[in-house]
């Protein structure tokens, strides 16, 4: 929790916030918010996304699997 006061004790981030504390584009933080590898909630209008959530994120492991696509060749028919 001593972070927290690095970040002027906010419970909620908007979108725009997590990409900058995370590094990651906006459009990848609403993609990962679709995808619901990110927790958010609606508060009116806004999109919003608790500490506790950034939290848990970052502690998750994110390795990328390749796609099969990728390694499948071509059958012509």
């Amino acid at each position: 929790m001593e972070n927290k006061s690095l970040l002027g004790g906010k419970l909620l981030f908007s979108l725009r916030e997590v990409s900058k504390l995370t590094g990651l584009s906006l459009r990848t933080t609403a993609k990962l918010i679709a995808s619901r590898e990110l927790d958010s909630i609606r508060v009116g209008r806004r999109r919003l996304v608790p500490y506790s959530e950034l939290e848990l994120f970052a502690k998750k492991d994110h390795s990328t699997v390749e796609s099969k696509s990728v390694h499948q060749k071509k059958v012509s028919r």
